[in-house]
């Protein structure tokens, strides 16, 4: 199977940090994070707490859109 990004989406934490989290197809996930200052490279355990739980509601969503297509009359 070749790797392919599924799903793309932006979060906002209440600190200043904008996620950018990327679901793929073989079930993992990346992420990047910037803030008003440049990129973020140190993450704490609330951001990586955060990232977690976003990743769960990407992947209900993306679960519920691929159940929705797989409904539809071609």
């Amino acid at each position: 199977m070749v790797p392919k990004i599924e799903f793309v989406q932006h979060f906002d934490d209440n600190k200043g940090k904008r996620f950018k989290i990327e679901l793929w197809n073989l079930g993992t996930f990346t992420f990047s994070a910037e803030s008003a200052q440049g990129p973020v490279t140190r993450f704490s355990s609330i951001d990586i707490q955060f990232i977690q739980s976003c990743v769960s509601r990407m992947r209900a969503l993306n679960d519920a859109k691929q159940a929705f297509q797989e409904d539809q009359p071609v």
